[in-house]
This record gives C-alpha cells, structure tokens and sequence, in this order.
C-alpha cells in the first residue's frame, strides 16, 4: 500500500499555487494525507480525498489569482463598491489625512 500521494492531482495543484504559498500549502496537504487520512481510509477513498482537497484548492487559486489580475487593471473598481454600497445605504470607508 503507498502513502504517497496522487502525483496528477499534486502537479494540477503546484501549477495553480503561487510560488510563495507552493511549499507549505502542498507539505500541509501531504502531511495531513499520510498522517491521518491514509491510515484511516482505504487507498481509494484516501486518493479521493486527496483529489477533492486538490481540486478545490486549485479552484481557489485561480480564483485569487483571476481577482488579483482584475483589480490590477481595473484602478476604479474600489470607487464602484463604493457606488454599490452606497446605492445600498452602507456608509464608505473614509480615510482621514491628517498633518
């Protein structure tokens, strides 16, 4: 019986991870499998885990990153939240200089 993960699922997740969060989201995950889910499940059900972690996990990777694209080419997007939650009855955040 492995103990080592599913490599497909592995990979799929490494490319959707930033470089900085890579190592310790993959070496959590793979703790967490070879610890607690492989001793407890079959290897079936322990790699089904494993796939369902991985892919939702790569789902929101690539939703932070789509975000993180998106306000970098949109500078306006904060004034229509503020827009929005003003047509809602929210007060915006104000920033107060002071010298």
């Amino acid at each position: 019986m492995r103990s080592t993960p599913p490599r497909l699922a592995e990979a799929l997740l490494r490319s959707a991870l930033r470089r900085g969060d890579r190592d310790l989201v993959l070496a959590e995950l793979n703790e967490e499998y070879s610890q607690v889910i492989r001793p407890q499940q079959s290897w079936w059900a322990a790699r089904a885990w494993y796939w369902r972690q991985a892919v939702g996990s790569t789902a929101a990777a690539l939703t932070d990153r789509a975000r993180a694209r998106f306000h970098g080419r949109r500078p306006t997007f904060g004034f229509w939240i503020d827009v929005r939650d003003a047509r809602r009855g929210r007060p915006a955040p104000v920033a107060v200089y002071r010298p």
